[in-house]
């Protein structure tokens, strides 16, 4: 176990400048009766563990400094809208926002919202170093990792999962909460790849053709189509999409509507036939060919196989 209860360790992490704390006291207007020391105590460093972690929640706007320390923070706002700043960058975020904040680091974050609930995990471990500098890879995320996550229920369930981890007094706990935190850590990782990220030259009309393919995804799609709207030859398209991102353009589309009837499989109940129209293939054979081309499973086992906790690793392996 920990040295520190709970609220000392957010004493000594948490500096609120808004509202003040008074006598070395946490705010009355923050509850921690979600947030948990490990009942285990810390005995191997490669692993992934959780010293404290659960939920933090404001019932008023704050203004307070984290220092990170040893550990790196990963959060999730489940509620509410927060602005999260370094000294080199500040982003704002609310609801599915997933955050990460570096080690021996200090950050200032603000609420924006009467009530502000964020799932908040103070993680170490030779493996989280590897999962971070996987991350820093990424010249976007030098200073520190966001991105909005769609899937809430899978997250909300696999955090409420590892919350209950926490509080178990058994060695299995320390294991299984370290393997439920890793395989919700790699499925982050796995949304960031969907995207392409960090290309900053990409010529107007492969700018204006990537968007199309990441918002109207919908859509019947063609070369025909996309040479129409865009005014050029359709060889020319994808020609120049495939030099700026290694991938075809109809075959980028498909990654995206894949990506996109995961997290539909994840957090809706929508049936096969209604996610297969969501994601612009109507045709529900080909919908699940396509589908089982890119996981290896249809939709129907893949929702199977990961919706029982919240797609973590299976119940009987946890339980």
């Amino acid at each position: 176990m920990n040295t520190l209860s709970k609220s000392d360790f957010i004493s000594e992490h948490f500096h609120f400048n808004k509202p003040l704390s008074l006598n070395d006291s946490l705010p009355s207007c923050l509850d921690i009766n979600n947030f948990f020391e490990n009942q285990q105590p810390y005995e191997n460093d490669v692993l992934p563990y959780i010293s404290y972690g659960g939920v933090l929640h404001f019932d008023r706007n704050i203004d307070a400094d984290i220092q990170t320390g040893d550990y790196y923070m990963c959060g999730y706002i489940s509620e509410g809208r927060i602005q999260i700043e370094t000294e080199a960058e500040s982003y704002i975020g609310e609801t599915h926002l997933v955050f990460i904040c570096y080690k021996d680091s200090i950050y200032n974050i603000k609420s924006f919202s009467k009530d502000t609930t964020i799932h908040t995990y103070f993680v170490s471990g030779l493996a989280v170093d590897s999962y971070m500098q996987s991350l820093m890879k990424n010249p976007e995320n030098i200073h520190s990792f966001h991105k909005d996550f769609d899937m809430h229920s899978f997250i909300i369930n696999s955090l409420s999962k590892i919350d209950y981890l926490l509080t178990e007094e058994t060695r299995m706990g320390l294991f299984r909460q370290s393997l439920l935190f890793q395989y919700v850590f790699v499925r982050l990782l796995n949304v960031q790849d969907t995207t392409i990220t960090g290309v900053h030259n990409a010529s107007n009309h492969v700018t204006r053709l990537k968007k199309i393919l990441d918002t109207r995804y919908q859509e019947a799609h063609t070369l025909d189509s996309l040479q129409e709207e865009l005014g050029l030859n359709k060889y020319r398209l994808c020609r120049d999409f495939s030099n700026t991102y290694n991938i075809a353009p109809l075959k980028y589309l498909n990654t995206v509507r894949m990506s996109k009837a995961k997290e539909l499989l994840l957090d809706t109940e929508n049936t096969i036939v209604e996610i297969g129209n969501a994601v612009g293939i109507p045709n529900t054979t080909h919908f699940i060919n396509q589908f089982k081309k890119e996981t290896g499973d249809t939709p129907l086992k893949y929702r199977q196989h990961h919706i029982q906790l919240g797609d973590s690793i299976p119940d009987s392996f946890l339980f």
